[in-house]
């Protein structure tokens, strides 16, 4: 997992910080995520995980949001395999970028 900025990897990196911003049990929950979203080789290995919802973002090219525990869900973008064709790859493997944890499906 790649992250991208400074910011959500600082996050991503402390328990402590996540537990501040999203509670004790967010932040368990944010980190068995991460652990899943580093152990899968593609997206579509996560597909295949029953407890995991992966739901495609429009607006962000190759995004991807991945539902944690209402509220909470990670968007993440997968680099595009061609320039010019912001499409996702679910087969492809690669790392993906954790863009933001949001606490709500805004």
């Amino acid at each position: 997992v790649l992250f991208e900025d400074d910011h959500v990897a600082r996050l991503c990196r402390s328990g402590a910080l996540l537990a501040d911003a999203f509670g004790p049990g967010g932040a368990r929950m944010i980190g068995a995520r991460l652990h899943e979203i580093e152990a899968a080789a593609s997206l579509a290995d996560l597909r295949l995980l029953p407890h995991l919802r992966l739901v495609e973002v429009p607006e962000i090219p190759c995004g991807v949001r991945i539902d944690v525990a209402k509220p909470l869900h990670l968007l993440l973008r997968q680099p595009p395999a061609r320039p010019g064709r912001p499409r996702i790859t679910w087969h492809a493997t690669g790392p993906v970028v954790l863009i933001e944890i949001r606490s709500s499906c805004e």
